[in-house]
């Protein structure tokens, strides 16, 4: 039987987002009228079940945390 392995290709993502992410794209999606793809795959990582792509998507996360502020995006 074979399963889904979606949570490899979102997990190798969030590292990629992780790696990649530049001050100009964060700045450039602040005046976008679209979300970005990046953030679109850090959403879904952070609520994905496997811990090993939420894991991913926190080092996405603490990458744009560096480069902008998102204490406005954390909610109780």
């Amino acid at each position: 039987m074979l399963t889904a392995r979606n949570h490899l290709v979102l997990e190798a993502s969030c590292h990629l987002v992780a790696g990649c992410l530049t001050l100009s794209e964060v700045e450039g999606a602040r005046n976008a009228t679209k979300e970005p793809r990046w953030r679109k795959i850090m959403d879904l990582g952070l609520k994905h079940r496997n811990s090993d792509v939420q894991t991913a998507a926190a080092s996405a996360t603490h990458k744009l945390s560096r480069l902008e502020d998102c204490s406005a995006l954390v909610t109780k």
